[in-house]
C-alpha cells in the first residue's frame, strides 16, 4: 500500500531517482534551509509512523555511516525523549560519521543516548527495528558482512520500518545489492523513488508512506524528470454529449482468429464496456458463430476478403474504425506478420494500432523488420508486451539496462508508446515520459487479463483520447478493478466491473 501524504492529484507526481533527491536536497539548502532541519524533519515524520502503527516498544535503530544513519540517530532521540527504550547500533566505527550525520548523532549522545557497534547477539533485545542503514545513494554490492546481518535479522521474523528504501535496494532499479531488508514499513521523503515501483525492490518494501520534510514543490522545476506516478486523472476521459451515437463514441476493429479466440472476444467485450460505440471482429468465417453468439452488440466481417492486400485499405476505410487492436489469439503468425507489414504499407493515415501477444511474438528475432514496419505506420503504435515477450522481441541485449532504460530505449527505436506489463507496470512514450504503476494486485496474474487491457486500451483509443492518456488510464482502471474484485479473479470478472471502477 501506498500513502503519498503530498499527492497533488491534479498534478504530475515526480518519481525521482537517487540524482534527483540529492538536486533537490541542495536546491532547497540553497533557499535556506539547512541540512539539519531537513534531517530533523525526516527523523520526525518516521516517529510520527512508528507511533501510529506500534504501541511503545524496545526499539533498536540500526545506522550506518551516512545521511541515512544520520536520520536514524534523530528517530533514537525524539523516542528516547519521550520514553521509548532506544538501542541504536553503528555499522561502523563513530569516526567515521561525518558532517550532518555526526552532528544528528553528537545530539543524540548529548540527549543521555548511546551508540555501540553492531553486534549479531545484541539483535533480539528489539521489538521493533529500525532501519538506518543505506539510503537512495547506496550504489555497490554489499560486503558479506553486512548481508550476514541482514540474514540474522531477517530470522527473528520481528518488524522492521526502513527509512528512505530498505537497505540493499538500488533506488534507481529496483535491484538487490547482493541482498536487502525485507521491511513492513518504509517512509520516504518529498517525492517517491524508482525502486519504490519496480520490482524485486517493491517487494521489500512493505507499505510506503512518502512524506513531506519541507522541501518546496517547485524545486522540481530545476530538476530534468520525466518519470512519474500513473495516477489516474479522470479528465483525460472523453466527455459525453447528448448529440453522441454509436459512431461518435469511436469504432473498434479487432483482427481475431480460430482457436484462441477467448483473447480476441475478451479484447473485444472490454472495448465495448470501456466506452467504445462501436466493435467489429474480424476474422474467418468458420468462426462467425463463435463470435456472434459470444459478442451479441458487435458486426462480424469475414477475414477470408478483408485480409486481401488490393481492398485491405478500401476496407479500412468502408468501415472508418477509430482503433485497431492485433494480436490477442490470432495464432497465425506468418499470416499475422504479413497484416501487420500491408498495415505498414498503407500510404494515407490509419487508425491508431494496438499490438498485443501474437502480433509481438510473431517479430521475434526480427526486431530490424519490426522497428521498420512500426516507424512506417501512418498512425500511433502501442505495444504491450509482458516482460517475457519484450525481451524476445528487443534481444537479450537489452537486460544490461534497467529495466526503465530498456523500456526507453525500446519506445525510441520503435516510435512507440510501450506498456511493459507486469506488477510493476511502467508505460513509455517516445516523447521520453515515463509513468510507474502502483496499484496492481497479486490476482491480475491470470488467462486474458493482458487480452482485456489492450481492449481496454483499444476503447479508449477509439472515443479520441490521446494514445499516452488511453494507456496510463488503461492501466490504472485495470488494476483498481483488480482491486475492487479480490481473489479468484478470471479475465471476464474486470470487463463487468469497469462500470464501477470509471
Amino acid at each position: 500500500m501506498y500513502t503519498f501524504n503530498n499527492l497533488n492529484a491534479h498534478n504530475k507526481y515526480d518519481i525521482l531517482k537517487s540524482k534527483d533527491m540529492l538536486r533537490a536536497e541542495a536546491e532547497a539548502v540553497k533557499r535556506g534551509i539547512s541540512e539539519d532541519q531537513l534531517m530533523e524533519s525526516a527523523g520526525l515524520k518516521v516517529v510520527l509512523a512508528i507511533k501510529k502503527y506500534w504501541k511503545r516498544c524496545r526499539v533498536i535503530i540500526l545506522c550506518g555511516p551516512g545521511n541515512n544513519g544520520g536520520d536514524g540517530f534523530v528517530v533514537a532521540r525524539l523516542l528516547l525523549a519521550q520514553g521509548w527504550p532506544v538501542k541504536v547500533l553503528l555499522l561502523n566505527d563513530v569516526d567515521k560519521i561525518k558532517g550532518v550525520a555526526s552532528r544528528s548523532l553528537q545530539k543524540f549522545l548529548n540527549s543521555g543516548g548511546n551508540a555501540v557497534s553492531i553486534n549479531k547477539d545484541q539483535l533480539p533485545w528489539g521489538d521493533l527495528f529500525v532501519d538506518a542503514f543505506f539510503g537512495s545513494g547506496l550504489s555497490r554490492n554489499l560486503d558479506n558482512k553486512i548481508l550476514e546481518i541482514f540474514s540474522h535479522l531477517m530470522k527473528l521474523k520481528l518488524p522492521i520500518i526502513s527509512i528512505d528504501i530498505p537497505s540493499g535496494i538500488n533506488c534507481d532499479t529496483g535491484s538487490l545489492m547482493g541482498g536487502a531488508i525485507r521491511s513492513d514499513l518504509t517512509v520516504t521523503f518529498f517525492r517517491p523513488k524508482r525502486g519504490h515501483f519496480l520490482l524485486p525492490g517493491k517487494d521489500f518494501c512493505g507499505d510506503i508512506i512518502v512524506d513531506d520534510i519541507g522541501i518546496p514543490d517547485d524545486v522540481l522545476k530545476v530538476l530534468d524528470n520525466k518519470t512519474f506516478l500513473n495516477n489516474l486523472d479522470k479528465s483525460k476521459f472523453i466527455k459525453k454529449s447528448i448529440k453522441d451515437h454509436k459512431y461518435k463514441r469511436g469504432h473498434s476493429i479487432i483482427f481475431g482468429a480460430h482457436g484462441m479466440s477467448g483473447a480476441s472476444i475478451l479484447a473485444a467485450q472490454a472495448a465495448r464496456r470501456i466506452g467504445a460505440g462501436m466493435v467489429t471482429i474480424v476474422a474467418p468465417e468458420k468462426t462467425r458463430n463463435i463470435y456472434i453468439s459470444n459478442i451479441l452488440g458487435s458486426v462480424f466481417r469475414p477475414s477470408e476478403s478483408f485480409f486481401h492486400f488490393e481492398k485491405f485499405e478500401s476496407n479500412l476505410v468502408k468501415i472508418k474504425p477509430n482503433s485497431i487492436i492485433i494480436g490477442p489469439g490470432f495464432g497465425d503468425k506468418v499470416l499475422l506478420k504479413e497484416i501487420i507489414q500491408n498495415l505498414s504499407r498503407i500510404m494515407k493515415p490509419i487508425p491508431n494500432i494496438v499490438l498485443d501477444a501474437d502480433a509481438l511474438t510473431c517479430f521475434e528475432g526480427d526486431l530490424d523488420n519490426f522497428i521498420q514496419v512500426t516507424r512506417n505506420m501512418k498512425s500511433k503504435i502501442v505495444i504491450t508486451p509482458h516482460e517475457g515477450e519484450f525481451y524476445r522481441l528487443f534481444g537479450e541485449e537489452f537486460k544490461k539496462f534497467s529495466k526503465p532504460d530498456a523500456v526507453m530505449k525500446a519506445s525510441f527505436l520503435s516510435n512507440a508508446t510501450i506498456v511493459l506489463k507486469g506488477n510493476d507496470t511502467i508505460i513509455a512514450d517516445s516523447t521520453s515520459e515515463m509513468y510507474f504503476s502502483y496499484n496492481a494486485p497479486l490476482n491480475l496474474a491470470t488467462a486474458g487479463s493482458g487480452d482485456v487491457l489492450a481492449g481496454i486500451i483499444g476503447g479508449l483509443i477509439a472515443q479520441g483520447m490521446i494514445v499516452l492518456d488511453a494507456c496510463r488510464v488503461g492501466v490504472w482502471v485495470h488494476n483498481n478493478a483488480g482491486n475492487l474484485i479480490g481473489k479468484s479473479l478470471i479475465a471476464e470478472d474486470i470487463i463487468s466491473i469497469l462500470p464501477d471502477v470509471t
